[in-house]
């Protein structure tokens, strides 16, 4: 929380914040020694353009535009107070450690698309033996391309053309399935973890079928970015949707507050940093389908919260 500055007195003061809540940027009020009023923004992400509204108040605080919305302030407030609460109902916190109140089953029932894609992807990883040598067959109809492509002395992998073989040949699942392939125990955990995380958020406030589409379109284009782009055909992982669905969250909280979405900014710096981290040459990942991902969901949330 950062002092915005000063209000003469609490009319403004309260006018001023009712117009701030409003543009989605929470604010608090308090009465200083003096008489005049300090105004505190409560995230840090809003300060800048809190600078800038704070600045055209000073100007004209009469100005018709700060005026009449102390009704729509109130009314954010009450909601907001209210998930405050459901929040201290849902969890019970023990030791200094927070328990989710909500069982699986009902987790389940309330966000099934996203229960479906976790247990879709468990009962591949495991079934296909998580990349290991022994299973490759078992994975391999569902992997882009098919690895007996490999017998042909001419056939390239890291051209485009030769990768779209099975694709062209009307084999049309290769381009949606590497997403639901993983390729280790933790590659299994780290995403499914972010796609319960991530992928419930969006499939509670924007329903099942919209979430089904994102997803889709995430995987597809996704893979195809990690094959035209980074050349690189066998590659496995929902990391190219997660980082989709964390750009659709992260832009949807920043521009359009009204669909509530939440992400902090610990969580943000770790996706971020992580992003980068993945494109060091020690590390084998599939950075194309990662930033395809992030763009495209990038996209996905800013179109959203403009056309909101």
């Amino acid at each position: 929380m950062r002092q915005l500055g000063t209000l003469p007195g609490h009319d403004e003061a309260k006018r001023f914040i009712d117009y701030l809540r409003i543009q989605g940027i929470r604010t608090r009020a308090e009465e200083a020694n003096d008489g005049k009023w300090l105004i505190w923004v409560i995230r840090e992400d809003d300060f800048e353009r809190s600078q800038a509204e704070y600045k055209q108040f000073k100007i004209s605080p009469e100005d018709g535009r700060y005026r009449g919305h102390e009704a729509s302030a109130e009314k954010l407030r009450a909601e907001s107070r209210l998930r405050a609460l459901q929040s201290k109902k849902n969890f019970n916190v023990v030791r200094g450690t927070s328990r989710p109140r909500e069982k699986l089953s009902v987790q389940a029932r309330r966000i099934p698309v996203t229960f479906g894609l976790i247990a879709i992807c468990i009962v591949v990883g495991v079934s296909t033996g998580l990349g290991s040598n022994a299973q490759q067959q078992k994975q391999d109809p569902l992997m882009f391309v098919s690895r007996q492509h490999y017998n042909d002395n001419a056939w390239d992998p890291s051209d485009p053309n030769d990768a779209m073989v099975d694709v062209r040949a009307g084999q049309l699942w290769r381009v949606f399935t590497p997403a639901i392939v993983h390729l280790s125990y933790l590659h299994l955990l780290f995403n499914m973890f972010w796609v319960h995380r991530l992928g419930g958020q969006i499939e509670t406030r924007k329903g099942k079928v919209k979430f089904i589409a994102m997803v889709l379109a995430l995987a597809v284009f996704s893979n195809l970015v990690q094959v035209f782009i980074s050349r690189h055909p066998f590659f496995g992982g929902m990391s190219g949707v997660v980082y989709g669905l964390f750009g659709y969250i992260w832009i949807k909280s920043r521009f359009d507050p009204r669909d509530r979405f939440q992400i902090d900014q610990v969580t943000v710096n770790f996706m971020l940093i992580w992003f980068v981290i993945c494109f060091l040459p020690t590390i084998n990942v599939a950075n194309g389908g990662h930033g395809g991902g992030l763009a495209l969901g990038i996209v996905m949330g800013f179109i959203s919260a403009k056309l909101t």
